[in-house]
């Protein structure tokens, strides 16, 4: 089964694919368009349930197939464009869905997109639809990565998130529009209020940001009326980038999961190694969690944990959420090698963490 635009569910295609490994869970990876040579498209075929290809940039300029070219793209493929469709379409034949996702920490310029939502025959709306359609991709990721709440910031995501929902629906009816969200978008700060729960998180920056974000009602355009959070299919949070001294990607995900529709489909997203301003260290099993950055401290609230950040716990997270069955994680990005050791021995890789969510996700088969 493979996850489609409104979280309903579909037949994959015949064969063993990433759908019918991970029992119709999904398990997202992040493919870095700079590292195809070390780590092909072909390379992890089978392995993931979605394969985000990294990144867009937000005020992208395509200039079709036929150019042979990825300038104005913000993507830093070897292979030209023809090449890269081809391998888009042995992915899709494991049953992955591949998605294009657009900002991340190196691109800005939002503003123009966002002043396209809500409008017909936009330059980069249309840019967008039409390089999903050349590449015979599956939708568009909103990987917006400004580090701010403030009301001015909130606007502009709204606009954002519609403009690449359009862009979506342009391209195919059935199309997917992900989200990768700050890991205390969910918060509840003494900026963003609390609404009477008396939780007022330290995390500043984006925190609160989606809550208030998701809530707010579209204001024009073919979703008008309704939640900029009911546009999201796919809501994959960046649990890995607030370290582990405040932190727990328990509390992130119970947030998440609370202000987001049903039918959108959550996942936890982990990192392989050290993330350049995170601390955390990700283990394999909840057992491995010996070393400093592998157990967080205290969670956003500044409640004491003592959990493991280990594939085995963020799993049994989302595999505890009896009522959305196609949860699952993340992997940020599944080309990068750990490079450290926890007391020694080796920490949660590409592959060890594959290994372990297959298993733990597999379909029960027994009595």
């Amino acid at each position: 089964m493979v996850l489609s635009r409104g979280g309903t569910v579909s037949a994959a295609p015949t064969g063993v694919g990433p759908a019918a490994q991970l029992g119709g869970r999904a398990f997202v990876g992040y493919h870095p368009s700079w590292n195809d040579r070390g780590a092909p498209l072909g390379a992890i075929a089978g392995q993931y349930s979605h394969v985000m290809l990294s990144f867009a940039r937000p005020d992208l300029m395509w200039s079709g197939l036929e150019s042979g070219t990825w300038k104005g793209t913000g993507l830093e493929f070897s292979a030209p464009p023809d090449k890269v469709k081809e391998e888009v379409a042995l992915l899709k034949a494991t049953g992955a869905k591949v998605i294009l996702s657009v900002g991340g920490a190196s691109y800005g310029g939002w503003s123009t997109l966002a002043a396209e939502a809500g409008h017909d025959n936009q330059q980069i709306k249309n840019a967008l639809t039409q390089i999903v359609r050349d590449l015979g991709l599956d939708g568009l990721d909103v990987d917006y990565e400004r580090h701010a709440a403030d009301a001015a910031t909130v606007e502009e995501y709204t606009r954002v998130i519609q403009a690449l929902r359009e862009a979506v629906d342009a391209a195919r009816p059935d199309g997917i529009l992900a989200l990768a969200a700050s890991p205390t978008g969910s918060d509840y700060t003494a900026a963003t209020g609390d609404e009477g729960t008396g939780r007022r998180s330290g995390s500043g920056g984006s925190a609160g940001r989606e809550r208030m974000t998701f809530r707010r009602t579209v204001p024009s355009g073919p979703h008008a009326g309704r939640t900029v959070g009911e546009l999201v299919d796919l809501l994959n949070i960046m649990a890995y980038d607030s370290g582990s001294n405040f932190y727990d990607q328990a509390v992130a995900y119970e947030q998440y999961r609370a202000i987001m529709p049903a039918r959108t489909v959550v996942t936890i997203g982990m990192i392989s190694g050290k993330h350049a301003w995170g601390d955390s260290i990700l283990v394999n099993r909840i057992a491995d969690a010996t070393c400093k950055g592998s157990v967080n401290i205290a969670d956003q609230y500044r409640r004491p944990s003592g959990a493991s950040n280990s594939v085995e716990r963020l799993a049994d997270i989302v595999l505890a959420g009896k009522d959305h069955p196609l949860d699952g994680l993340m992997l940020w990005h599944v080309a990068k090698q750990p490079e450290i050791t926890c007391d020694g021995r080796p920490p949660a890789s590409p592959a060890s963490i594959a290994e372990i969510v297959r298993a733990k996700f597999a379909p029960h088969t027994g009595p």
